[in-house]
């Protein structure tokens, strides 16, 4: 309700399911819940447990139980049927939309192998087919190599569309030459540079 009184119309909701110990009965009532809030689109994820995570050692040691493999089948069609049902179309594995022009433009950039480009700690980018993704912490040494990174391929991006070097981009260029250079200012002129130059990247051009 604050999102769309302050302008948003097209609404997006994230939700996970197969939690240890969920009961299916009270997922449809998140779903319903969620439905109520006249949402344009709908991802609902199965649960990934990472080892390296306190939930995945929680898991390895026999702590917590998540629900088997026969579970997680029953919550994920029940979860089509139900948002099917409520008018959404189950365009992708995990992804649900209200309709063809509300299509998740994020999700289709990966499926279309378009190039993306992510900002900020463990961010992921896809260019030229290849694709990294920056240190997890900016209180690391890694943290200036991300940046560095960030900026050179916000310059190919750029020179790709064959758009002049912006005054941002020289000033970015210029930071990088500085050893001391201060992490946070080379993120806000990196973001700078992202909003610049947001427009769609064509692939045939890239």
């Amino acid at each position: 309700e604050m999102a769309r009184s302050a302008g948003f119309e097209n609404l997006s909701v994230d939700l996970i399911y197969g939690l240890p110990g969920q009961e299916l009965a009270s997922w449809k009532e998140t779903l319903r819940e969620a439905v109520n809030y006249g949402p344009a689109h709908l991802s609902c994820y199965q649960l990934t447990l990472e080892a390296d995570t306190p939930l995945g050692r929680q898991c390895a040691e026999n702590r917590i139980e998540p629900p088997g493999e026969a579970d997680q089948a029953e919550f994920f069609f029940r979860t089509a049927d139900f948002l099917e049902s409520a008018g959404y179309s189950h365009y992708e594995v995990s992804n649900f939309a209200k309709s063809a022009s509300l299509l998740s433009r994020h999700n289709q950039k990966y499926w279309r192998h378009q190039p993306y480009l992510g900002v900020g700690p463990s961010a992921h980018s896809f260019h030229r087919g290849k694709r990294w993704w920056n240190h997890r912490s900016v209180e690391s040494d890694g943290c200036i190599g991300c940046v560095v990174c960030l900026a050179a391929r916000l310059g190919e991006f750029h020179r790709a569309q064959r758009r002049p070097v912006s005054s941002i981009q020289r000033v970015l260029d210029r930071r990088l030459s500085d050893a001391k250079a201060n992490v946070p200012t080379l993120m806000a002129l990196a973001i700078m540079m992202t909003k610049k130059y947001s427009s769609p990247i064509n692939p045939t051009a890239a």
